[in-house]
């Protein structure tokens, strides 16, 4: 599908794009767009068109079986679809000595009512925050390997935002912590400590002021 061609701007300097439909579709349809920013010289942007790779490519991953069944949703109709996760594969553009970037994730917890229904033996809000848990140690895991491989340098900051959802955002709070900090020893005690309860990790940080 090609994006609508641009709008009349609203006011000077400001382009404006729509898309709009004036009914569903009569099928589960998935919308993939990519924005693509205009360089302003007083914006500070980073001009990277030189060093991004000449070939990316975007893989489309749905979820099997017990996953797949916790991720569908209802359409108009009585019919279901599946929710889909977009992975765009490219090449990191080379980093300029002495830059710093801020990798910011964010883990949503579900303290909604309605999600209080029970599935084999637990709610879905309980399976719900289990599998941000899961993603959140994922994460943590990842940095230190993602440090070794050159994406991430000393300099950077991983920081990671939690929101408490009930209707509404009923709290946000976050952290963040220097990637010279977590290093595979590191990242391997907090894993511990987080995911077992190791007495022992938990001693061993407090001892080396973590």
């Amino acid at each position: 599908a090609v994006l609508p061609a641009r709008a009349p701007a609203q006011a000077e300097g400001q382009p404006r794009w729509e898309f709009a439909r004036r009914s569903l579709p009569p099928a589960p349809t998935l919308v993939l767009a990519w924005l693509s920013v205009p360089d302003d010289a007083d914006g500070g942007w980073e001009k990277l068109d030189a060093a991004l790779p000449t070939v990316a490519r975007a893989r489309l991953m749905m979820a099997v079986g017990q996953d797949g069944r916790l991720l569908r949703v209802a359409q108009p109709g009585g019919s279901e679809a599946h929710l889909v996760r977009c992975r765009v594969e490219t090449e990191a553009p080379s980093r300029a000595p002495g830059s710093v970037r801020v990798h910011t994730d964010i883990m949503i917890s579900d303290a909604s009512g309605s999600t209080g229904m029970q599935s084999d033996g637990q709610t879905v809000r309980a399976r719900f925050n289990q599998h941000e848990e899961r993603r959140l140690l994922s994460r943590l895991e990842a940095v230190p390997k993602l440090r070794e491989a050159g994406v991430l340098t000393e300099r950077d900051v991983w920081c990671v935002i939690f929101v408490v959802f009930d209707h509404g955002v009923r709290k946000e709070f976050g952290l963040e912590v220097a990637v010279a900090d977590l290093d595979g020893a590191t990242v391997g005690l907090l894993l511990k400590a987080l995911s077992c309860d190791d007495a022992a990790a938990v001693a061993t940080l407090e001892r080396g002021g973590r």
